[in-house]
């Protein structure tokens, strides 16, 4: 690799470059670095801007690749371009990451007890692994994205993440939030549980640690898109994100089913406020019955602005017809993260 910088172009016009090129996942920045010494080191603060991850190896990879860089930065003295991410995505989902799915019944005892133990392993990994990538790149991490499946449940990841304003959660949000009384906790085979948090540590008390230090601070914008309809664990955990964001202005429940519409609704009509800074409630229907039975909420919200000066405006959407759910929503939230890069999927 040549060490120096082409000097008939200036350093200033350079950085203006690497701002309008490095506007993908990494390739592009990836590709530049290897050009000159002087590339790698200007392209800093721009390469790692837009990050899309999914196997827990591609993960730490990323990870040593990053610390690398960003302790070069350091001994440069370059505090000002230090590396950075702003958008993330991360896929869990069956597939695409590379955790073992949770066994079918079919496979009896002997099945679950060597996923369990496969399970121990990629969980200590993945807690390693993810609360060193939240810890570098919180400072200017402003949007995330998490896909997730029933089948490769994750564990609680202790964080906080100063810079994010928007934060999206497909099935699940127990990667950030747990509960000393989760309805979704069991116990062990035939139904996969996190009750012994397979080998990672149990989380901390709620109010011990939101309350006193929220992990989202900025985070205004809040998108749950649910799965199991029967899953209970959303009534409980979607009021626990007031402790958890305090700064939410926008919160977007898609394919809700009934006992979650009237969870949300519950918290709507609340004393004192459950979310005081809530300006937007936008709750997308699991089935179109739904959407006349919990209307009513869109004229509570109107009445209530009558009455208060701050009430947030609630809107009661159909339900999405005639597709397949387990791909329509992984594919339309990655679309929705790619679409607001500045070069799409290019």
């Amino acid at each position: 690799m040549d060490r120096g910088i082409p000097q008939t172009v200036p350093i200033d016009v350079w950085r203006i470059i690497f701002d309008l090129a490095c506007t993908d996942t990494g390739r592009t920045g990836a590709t530049l670095s290897r050009v000159c010494k002087g590339f790698c080191e200007t392209l800093t603060p721009y390469r790692f801007r837009y990050v899309c991850l999914s196997k827990l190896q591609s993960i730490e990879n990323f990870v040593e690749c990053f610390e690398l860089v960003h302790s070069a930065a350091v001994s440069r003295g370059d505090g000002a371009d230090l590396p950075q991410v702003r958008r993330l995505l991360l896929s869990f989902l069956p597939g695409e990451t590379d955790a073992e799915p949770v066994p079918s019944l079919l496979l009896g005892p002997l099945g679950y007890l060597t996923w369990r133990d496969k399970k121990v392993e990629w969980n200590t990994r993945f807690v390693r692994c993810m609360t060193r990538l939240f810890a570098l790149i919180a400072p200017r991490l402003e949007a995330l994205t998490v896909l997730q499946s029933p089948l490769v449940p994750l564990p609680f990841v202790r964080c906080t993440l100063p810079a994010l304003r928007e934060l999206t959660l497909l099935q699940d949000d127990r990667l950030f939030l747990r509960l000393a009384d989760d309805p979704c906790t069991s116990q062990g085979w035939p139904i996969p549980s996190d009750t012994d948090f397979y080998g990672v540590a149990p989380p901390p008390d709620l109010a011990g640690w939101a309350a006193a230090a929220p992990p989202f601070p900025a985070l205004t914008s809040l998108h749950l898109v649910l799965g199991d309809l029967r899953n209970p664990q959303w009534r409980t955990t979607i009021p626990a994100w007031a402790a958890l964001a305090p700064r939410l202005a926008r919160l977007c429940v898609s394919n809700a089913g009934s006992p979650i519409l009237a969870a949300v609704g519950a918290l709507l009509h609340a004393r004192p406020p459950a979310f005081p800074t809530l300006d937007q409630v936008t709750l997308q229907v699991a089935l179109t019955r739904f959407r006349a039975e919990y209307a009513h909420l869109e004229n509570h919200s109107k009445d209530e602005g009558k009455r208060r000066a701050r009430a947030p405006d609630v809107k009661v959407l159909d339900s999405i017809c005639d597709v397949d759910r387990t791909s329509y929503w992984p594919e339309r939230l990655t679309d929705e993260w790619f679409a607001k890069l500045p070069a799409g999927r290019g």
